[in-house]
């Protein structure tokens, strides 16, 4: 209906602005992202990321996805700084993976510290619904023993790297280079 939508779509983007972004532009830039991510294209993510944190800083998603991208992208030190207003004011089972993750590949983490993460993931592998792969990606991280340790599934050639699968880059991102 036609006559009736035109009032409702003008109310709509009546008050959008800096002070009320508009949804459909962040959170299709961030799916957009999580697209090329998936796809192996860790500067196209980033490309779409950063647009859509100009439109709307706040959004979770984006955020969590920002510090996901800097993580594949080898920095796991600006991914746990990135993680840590995320985590002073939401939690979730994905949050907590990605900070062990970024914890157990940064070079400034204290033994003491990496203990502190594999015992977080030994209380997490008990949790209902946990994702036991990705738990045994992310604990293959911390110590390449500790998927087995903690009766995980075989984490594959996660196991025999301390950084992040990879990926296959698709044909259309072949020779870009990656996001500093």
């Amino acid at each position: 209906d036609m006559k009736n939508a035109q009032p409702a779509l003008e109310v709509a983007v009546k008050d959008l602005g800096e002070d009320a972004p508009n949804p459909l532009q962040y959170r299709t830039r961030t799916a957009l992202a999580e697209i090329y991510l998936a796809a192996g294209n860790i500067p196209e993510a980033g490309k779409q990321l950063d647009e859509a944190l100009k439109i709307n800083p706040g959004y979770f998603p984006t955020r969590v996805l920002q510090a996901k991208v800097v993580l594949r992208n080898d920095d796991p030190d600006r991914a746990l700084n990135l993680l840590v207003p995320i985590r002073n004011e939401y939690t979730s089972t994905e949050i907590d993976l990605l900070t062990i993750e970024a914890g157990c590949a940064s070079k400034k983490t204290t033994a003491k510290e990496k203990d502190e993460a594999k015992g977080a993931l030994a209380k997490m592998k008990d949790a209902p619904n946990a994702p036991l792969a990705e738990m045994s990606r992310v604990a293959a991280i911390c110590d390449p023993d500790l998927p087995k340790q903690l009766g995980l599934p075989e984490a594959g050639k996660a196991g025999s790297s301390s950084k992040p699968d990879k990926p296959a880059k698709s044909t259309k991102s072949s020779g870009k280079r990656r996001r500093k």
